[in-house]
């Protein structure tokens, strides 16, 4: 057989379809290696400003689940952070009070409520024949915490239920004036399932508490890392928050809209001398300070260098 154009044309043309398919499949892996990468540096970026929030109230860690999520608590450690995980048990029927709406679980508490009256109404009416639900009644004794509360309601309630369902000793009229009791919570009581009260979760927590020296991924500026935020949570930096919120306060009383410090910038720490004498040192960048004021609505101005530099901070 000869080897002609025609042969050696679809060739290339099968050659070069494979190749386009080739570059559009690796186009599209680049695409979306670049789209998973901008998601996790935007959610790395709204954690460390959640974590910024607590350490600059003086707390050392923050709660936050990692499901499927690998990849981010990486990152987060290789800031120098502690992601310290344990396993709890959760109360399913709390969770899912806890998760209604104030209103919602206003009306969930007046039904429940209602119910339990009159039930206990039936009770008092038929006391022979209801033995059993009575003493399923006497079980309730209330909770001071409005949500334990609801949570007892709703297993009593589930109980009276239950024990209606399989009581086949009941009058008609008396069957019906039970049903009519339960029959408007049966959603409201569905949400407890005594087969699965309890489920075991991980809750994990990202602490600065304790640490070992400085982390390689530090850069000026960017507070999220284990060693700034607790150097931001430790009482020293705390104690110049509440001096600089004073200055801020006296500056608005007096009509003002700025005020400016005396920095000093030597050997990566920063010194901050205050009017009334004190001094504060932290090693800290004047980035980093710029970045905590910022955070905490400020604008700031710097001039100068070294040891000699202004600070004016505008509200």
């Amino acid at each position: 057989m000869v080897f002609n154009a025609h042969n050696a044309k679809k060739i290339l043309e099968k050659r070069v379809a494979e190749k386009q398919r080739q570059d559009a499949l690796e186009q599209s892996q680049k695409t979306e290696e670049l789209r998973y990468q901008k998601q996790l540096q935007k959610k790395l970026s709204q954690l460390g400003r959640r974590c910024l929030d607590i350490a600059l109230d003086g707390q050392f860690s923050y709660e936050h689940s990692f499901d499927d999520e690998d990849d981010l608590r990486t990152l987060v450690e290789a800031r120098g952070f502690k992601v310290i995980c344990e396993y709890i048990e959760v109360d399913l029927l709390d969770a899912k009070v806890r998760a209604y709406k104030p209103d919602d679980r206003s009306s969930l508490l007046r039904r429940l409520n209602s119910a339990f009256q009159q039930f206990r109404g039936l009770v008092l009416e038929h006391p022979s024949e209801l033995t059993d639900f009575n003493e399923i009644l006497d079980q309730f004794c209330g909770a001071p915490e409005p949500i334990a509360h609801i949570c007892h309601l709703v297993k009593v309630m589930h109980e009276l239920n239950a024990e209606y369902s399989s009581n086949s000793a009941l009058s008609l009229q008396l069957d019906a004036k039970l049903w009519n009791v339960l029959k408007p919570i049966q959603g409201d009581i569905s949400i407890f399932d005594p087969e699965n009260e309890i489920e075991e979760i991980e809750r994990c927590r990202i602490s600065w508490q304790k640490i070992s020296g400085g982390s390689a991924n530090e850069y000026p500026g960017d507070l999220f890392c284990a060693r700034k935020l607790r150097c931001i949570a430790l009482p020293d930096f705390q104690s110049l928050l509440h001096r600089f919120s004073r200055l801020a306060e006296s500056a608005a009383e007096d009509m003002k809209s700025s005020f400016t410090l005396r920095l000093s910038d030597a050997r990566g720490s920063v010194s901050v001398p205050l009017p009334d004498g004190e001094e504060f040192s932290f090693r800290l960048a004047i980035s980093d300070f710029i970045a905590i004021y910022e955070a905490l609505g400020y604008s700031i101005k710097i001039s100068g260098q070294g040891p000699d530099i202004s600070m004016q901070v505008s509200f």
